[in-house]
């Protein structure tokens, strides 16, 4: 099956969505594979940032969903005022700004497939389950996450047996 996206990416790694450890028995995925998009920094020579793109769905525009993967080191750890948000080019109305990237180190697009880790990870917030897809890319400081959006997946509530 061919997809569509929106930009061209310089390595794509691809995971069993189902199979990545992390993923609590009660969420139920609305999707079983993600690829890891990587692309090189239009600004920073030897730089990158990456994307979770999730094929099973569209965003849109009817491109692939891709969900920015963030510094996790830093946004999870902010107040929700002083996550950076996206300020948009009102001229173009695109958004500005904002995006995660880090040195590829020794890394090259062909050997970094090889150096990328992920896991699923959750927490509540506000009485909002929050599932997040976390991805480390050994040899670099590379640390992101994106945030799953709550439509795709789903709480399998818990029975009580016995009753």
């Amino acid at each position: 099956m061919r997809y569509e996206y929106k930009s061209e990416a310089s390595a794509i790694i691809t995971f069993d969505a189902k199979g990545t450890s992390g993923l609590a028995e009660n969420v139920e995925l609305k999707f079983s594979t993600v690829h890891i998009r990587l692309y090189k920094s239009e600004d920073k020579p030897g730089f990158f940032s990456g994307a979770l793109a999730v094929a099973a769905h569209k965003d849109d525009e009817g491109y692939v969903l891709e969900l920015s993967l963030n510094d996790s080191l830093r946004s999870r750890n902010w107040e929700h005022e002083e996550i950076p948000s996206f300020d948009y080019d009102f001229d173009t109305g695109e958004p500005s700004g904002f995006y995660y990237e880090t040195q590829l180190n020794d890394h090259d697009f062909n050997s970094i497939t090889n150096a990328v880790r992920c896991h699923f990870s959750e927490k509540i917030e506000d009485g909002r389950h929050l599932l997040f897809f976390d991805v480390k890319i050994d040899g670099t400081s590379f640390r992101g996450h994106a945030l799953i959006d709550e439509e795709l997946y789903h709480i399998k509530s818990k029975e009580i047996s016995g009753r």
